[in-house]
């Protein structure tokens, strides 16, 4: 593998294993789509999915999965993770990644001082990426970050 390359799949699976011992409750389930290497941090692309799966459990459907895709295709490298739950209400979706932003807080242990996601969208500007999300009641919540594989 060239220098600063990593398999992504591998690093996905690896921190998805870890975030099962963080959240034995939870149904984590990985995806894996597309061949090759992408080169990025390793250990932010785990800090990253670490911080997905943690908001995940905490403001997602406790009974149903949580899917942790890792996809690479033509130029680009896709970690993304998807919960079911109450949709992110669209006036959120503006501030969601400035700092001390913070979910619905119906759920007392699901408090935190709010930079998981400004965290995360700062991991994917540093990788030249982006994070997309997308919500709603029927389909639930995807974060998917976007980064270039070179």
């Amino acid at each position: 593998m060239p220098d600063g390359y990593l398999d992504l799949h591998q690093v996905v699976g690896r921190c998805v294993d870890e975030m099962r011992v963080v959240f034995p409750q939870a149904l984590l389930n990985t995806d894996y789509r597309g061949v090759g290497t992408a080169h990025l941090d390793g250990d932010r692309v785990q800090q990253l999915i670490g911080n997905l799966v943690a908001n995940s459990v905490a403001y997602g459907d406790r009974s149903r999965p949580i899917t942790i895709t890792s996809t690479l295709e033509d130029g680009t490298a896709i970690v993304s993770v998807h919960n079911y739950g109450s949709a992110i209400p669209d006036s959120l979706k503006a501030v969601l990644f400035e700092p001390m932003t913070r979910g619905i807080d119906d759920d007392k242990e699901a408090r935190s001082v709010g930079l998981g996601l400004f965290i995360l969208k700062e991991i994917a500007k540093a990788h030249r990426g982006d994070v997309l999300v997308d919500s709603s009641e029927n389909d639930g919540t995807v974060f998917g970050v976007h980064f270039p594989r070179s």
